[in-house]
């Protein structure tokens, strides 16, 4: 599987600005063994959580709840970066805001209705706006 464009950059950007990449998926275990070189994540993720460690998945709140707090994240500090509505309802039920790309093959419009903050085309345009963005807001305090 390939990952996005520039998705590597985009997590090198955020640890470079002092934020903890960490990957919350609802996959198993051992999607983290083909996801986090498909990214380039290999020296940039600070941790992960997955489906094994929470009882309900996306939509439901758990698994950003669960990582945040076996990550040591600030939920106030805590943003968010999925794909689909359910990251987007995920990330609204835990408290945090979403940035979703619209690469996943959700309409922009659809993930503004659902309730996403920000909404870029791909890791590049997030890259590429990385500072005025939210996660930027969250990097500078």
């Amino acid at each position: 599987m390939a990952a996005f464009p520039r998705v590597d950059e985009l997590l090198a950007a955020c640890r470079e600005r002092g934020l903890a990449v960490v990957l919350a998926t609802s996959g198993e275990d051992s999607d983290l063994e083909w996801m986090v070189p498909a990214i380039g994540g290999e020296d940039v993720v600070d941790g992960s959580t997955t489906s094994a460690d929470v009882e309900s998945a996306e939509p439901a709140p758990d698994l950003l709840r669960t990582a945040a707090e076996q990550h040591g994240l600030d939920p106030d500090r805590t943003v968010a970066v999925g794909d689909t509505i359910w990251d987007v309802r995920a990330a609204r039920d835990a408290g945090s805001p979403c940035i979703p790309p619209t690469c996943g093959g959700i309409s922009r419009q659809e993930l503004v209705e659902e309730g996403a903050d920000e909404v870029y085309d791909d890791p590049a345009d997030l890259l590429a706006h990385l500072d005025d963005s939210i996660v930027g807001k969250v990097a500078r305090g």
